[in-house]
């Protein structure tokens, strides 16, 4: 890796039929290395599984926020898990929307902060869709944001989450 190399911090990267990461656009581009972060075992797994032959690809299994000890809130769809507890009374207004949302398993993870998970590291481009839990990921990656050139975060502009 050099400092022509593209860093690409995907956090909430789990990858479902119809994922389509914009950051792939790069790899007829340029070099450019992904960190991916997935709090869930399973998802983990098959993420690992499915990059294990891609040079620069690194899965790392962990929940990012503010440090602290969490709920992870396992959903029917895993696109829906989150460390916070889906909204089913909003889920409820829209067809088909509040069974992926049912919460099916939950387990405590140990929160960690980007900034303690990858000291020095810089990111040219950071991905963020962690149903929720967004802020908290950005306001405890002060350092590695202060260099970052692109930040695509995921915002819903109706309460999916309590």
């Amino acid at each position: 890796m050099n400092d022509e190399t593209i860093i690409v911090i995907d956090i909430g990267a789990a990858q479902f039929e119809s994922t389509v990461n914009t950051y792939d656009a790069l790899k007829d581009h340029a070099d450019y290395h992904v960190i991916a972060f997935e709090p869930d075992e399973e998802k983990h797994r098959e993420l690992s599984a499915a990059y294990e032959s891609k040079p620069g690809f690194k899965a790392v299994k962990a929940a990012l926020g503010d440090g602290s000890t969490q709920t992870l809130n396992i959903c029917a769809h895993p696109g829906r898990s989150s460390l916070l507890k889906p909204n089913l009374e909003l889920a409820t207004l829209f067809d088909g929307f509040a069974e992926p949302m049912a919460i099916i398993d939950t387990y405590e993870v140990d929160t960690k902060r980007l900034d303690d998970v990858l000291p020095g590291q810089r990111a040219d481009y950071i991905k963020i869709d962690t149903q929720g839990s967004e802020l908290s990921i950005l306001e405890n990656a002060k350092t590695i944001l202060e260099e970052c050139l692109v930040v695509e975060c995921e915002v819903e502009f109706l309460p999916q989450y309590q």
